[in-house]
């Protein structure tokens, strides 16, 4: 089964995930967790994001920017946020999750 029929049924045609949406959402996990955080923790920010992008809600999380530094400072800011509330960073830089 391709791609595009099995994704027949699903956003934006429904609420169910679309196969970029899985694809997505088990590269974000994993770079949740490398990143500190549990893995129920990082099921549920990675579900937020995806709801989030969904809505185009321009908002990011710490845990997804570059500049996050393991002691969970930004090396852009040179402060500690909370790495998981979404909010508005003129300094964000996305960090590619890899596979």
């Amino acid at each position: 089964m391709s791609d595009q029929s099995a994704d027949a049924h699903c956003w934006p045609h429904s609420n169910a995930m679309n196969t970029a949406e899985i694809n997505r959402m088990a590269l974000r996990i994993g770079m949740f967790q490398r990143r500190g955080l549990e893995l129920l923790q990082a099921e549920a920010l990675a579900d937020s994001c995806m709801l989030r992008d969904r809505e185009i809600d321009d908002r990011r999380a710490c845990v997804e920017c570059k500049h996050l530094q393991a002691s969970g400072t930004c090396a852009a800011k040179q402060a500690a946020l909370p790495k998981t509330m979404f909010h508005r960073c003129h300094k964000f830089g996305w960090q590619v999750p890899r596979s």
